[in-house]
């Protein structure tokens, strides 16, 4: 058995095979790789992704859904394009309900008025409370409270016309069921929401003043006045403030029916 020695495997060079009569072997010069700065390897890889973002945005998407990326084009897409906002969304299915009883809740609404007369009417407030922490509005979604406040009006206005023997019953009850529901209801009770919620928001509710983030002082600080700067501002709603209307319409409603209910006894006694 023949031994070999491990050096014997490694090929020799070209100078050796061509003592020996070997054919040569052409074997590539390594050149060293220049040296790069990872600095500037990284900032070039980053700017051919942003390169290529930036053309694929440019090519819009063929399919699917596109993101907001927050320019002026989508801020301005419910004005341009005529988007519903949730506000127009809000009264226009409460208007919507209100010429439907059969999406209106009679049952709950009396219960409400029958605790606004009783002397725990803070419960009807308590409601209003629990409905802005489920479901970020303060405003009733059942119409059937104002509903029903007209409704009574209408029924009033005709035994008021009845009782006091107005000429021409039928045009005397129009006309004063008209001007109590239109004028007197909703053309005052509007004035007086309006007026309420521009007080409520102006002179009623916490602000926060400034841009700094300090607490004060000659940097431009935050102006304290009970919350802090990541408190989001609540605003009272106009419908809210012709909900407190309504509220405030019914034991007043009661009050002049019950005066006008007298006075036409008294008036039938001396008669």
């Amino acid at each position: 058995m023949e031994f070999r020695s491990p050096l014997a495997i490694i090929p020799a060079s070209n100078s050796d095979r061509s003592s020996i009569g070997e054919p040569l072997i052409n074997v590539p010069s390594l050149k060293p790789h220049p040296s790069k700065d990872p600095n500037q390897s990284a900032e070039g890889t980053n700017s051919s992704r942003m390169n290529r973002n930036i053309s694929t945005r440019s090519k819009g998407p063929s399919s699917g859904l596109s993101v907001p990326s927050g320019s002026s084009e989508y801020s301005t897409i419910g004005k341009s394009h005529g988007v519903v906002t949730s506000s127009d969304l809000y009264t226009k299915q409460y208007f919507t309900r209100a010429t439907s009883l059969d999406q209106m809740d009679m049952q709950a609404a009396l219960d409400q008025m029958r605790t606004i007369l009783s002397f725990a009417p803070q419960r009807v407030y308590k409601t209003s409370y629990y409905r802005k922490q489920t479901k970020n509005h303060w405003a009733r979604d059942d119409p059937a409270f104002a509903v029903l406040e007209i409704m009574f009006i209408s029924v009033a206005s005709v035994a008021y016309c009845i009782a006091f023997k107005q000429p021409n019953l039928i045009a005397s009850t129009i006309t004063f069921a008209l001007q109590h529901i239109v004028g007197v209801f909703v053309g005052c009770g509007a004035i007086i929401a309006t007026i309420g919620q521009v007080v409520a928001n102006a002179y009623l509710s916490h602000h926060v003043h400034g841009n700094g983030s300090g607490s004060g002082g000659a940097g431009g600080g935050q102006e304290r006045t009970g919350l802090s700067s990541h408190h989001v501002q609540q605003r009272v709603e106009w419908m809210y403030a012709f909900d407190i209307h309504c509220n405030a319409f019914l034991p007043l409603f009661v009050m002049l029916c019950k005066s006008a209910w007298c006075r036409c006894v008294v008036l039938h006694l001396l008669s």
